[in-house]
């Protein structure tokens, strides 16, 4: 009897393991991951927009970083047919912006005209992206090294990664910076950012705001991967035959008084190089005043409305 006890104790130890490789093999190709399953940002808003758009039904698609994220509501643009959503991520880019459109769509939510925001500093070489790992599925993790410029990781880090998928099933929660909802939003996708700084405050803010970006800007466009990421967004919006408006976001003149004139060309140019490949474009830079902004680049509480009903007249006009 206590010879055959080691006997089934590896037999289970030996099926444990091949269940969980298979798991971990299934879960590598899985539609759910192709969709975002381990996104949890992606999901809380897909959750949301299930809620108020079916499949193959008409919606308008707003999609870009924070500033759209915090500054625009969906529910202030006005009646319109087709209604929209804000799928605006804090803290991403172009790269997320690409990889929620081509979700979305795989999932049958194709969205009846797109409007992207981007930011100039985020197209700077500076941002750490070896974190993505875990919220990607594999076409993903492949598509986002044909964009990079750099070396890529080896193949057994790439397994690393399919493998902390089950991990993360079996333990939710093992990991927080990835399982972890950073903000809320609402049934339209609009994030909440309840400030409202006025006077000396905000100003001082801008300043170090625009310090901080302008510190990035000798390397603006160097590294090709968000520049690769918008274009094959633009690309994908093209083949499925979904116009797009291109939207450059509000700043405050206390944020914009500080550029010198070779900046300000630098940054314009970079615009208008964007500009050109959109059915319609929106340059909202010199909207509002100081007192609509809490740090020179993201809208006080009490703007939000006003600009997204002016966002929505805009868009009555674009690209019809």
């Amino acid at each position: 009897m206590r010879s055959e006890q080691p006997r089934h104790s590896k037999k289970a130890l030996l099926v444990g393991l091949t269940l969980f490789g298979l798991l971990a093999f299934l879960l590598r190709f899985a539609p759910e991951h192709i969709a975002g399953c381990y996104d949890v940002e992606f999901r809380h808003r897909l959750s949301k927009l299930t809620q108020r758009v079916q499949p193959g039904q008409s919606y308008q698609l707003l999609l870009g970083t924070s500033r759209i994220a915090y500054g625009v509501r969906p529910s202030a643009m006005g009646v319109v047919q087709s209604p929209y959503f804000n799928f605006g991520l804090p803290a991403r880019g172009s790269v997320e912006s690409c990889l929620v459109l081509e979700r979305l769509l795989q999932l049958g939510y194709r969205p009846s005209r797109l409007i992207i925001e981007f930011w100039w500093p985020l197209f700077a070489p500076d941002r750490d992206t070896r974190d993505w790992g875990p919220i990607l599925s594999l076409a993903e993790r492949r598509q986002l090294a044909k964009w990079r410029a750099k070396p890529q990781p080896s193949a057994w880090e790439g397994w690393q990664g399919d493998l902390d998928w089950p991990i993360r099933l079996l333990c939710p929660g093992l990991e927080p910076a990835y399982d972890t909802l950073r903000v809320d939003c609402d049934n339209w996708g609009y994030t909440l950012e309840d400030r409202q700084v006025i006077g000396a405050e905000a100003q001082e803010a801008a300043r170090r705001a625009r310090v901080s970006h302008l510190k990035n800007l000798p390397q603006l466009g160097q590294d090709p991967l968000y520049g690769r990421a918008l274009s094959q967004l633009i690309a994908t919006a093209k083949r499925e035959n979904i116009p797009i408006v291109g939207l450059r976001g509000p700043q405050s003149d206390d944020y914009s008084s500080g550029y010198t004139p070779q900046q300000k060309s630098q940054i314009d140019q970079f615009y208008r190089n964007w500009a050109s490949q959109f059915e319609g474009w929106i340059d909202a830079q010199t909207w509002g005043e100081n007192e609509d902004f809490f740090d020179g680049v993201h809208l006080n509480r009490d703007s939000v409305d006003r600009f997204s009903a002016w966002l929505g007249e805009r868009l009555k006009t674009e690209n019809r």
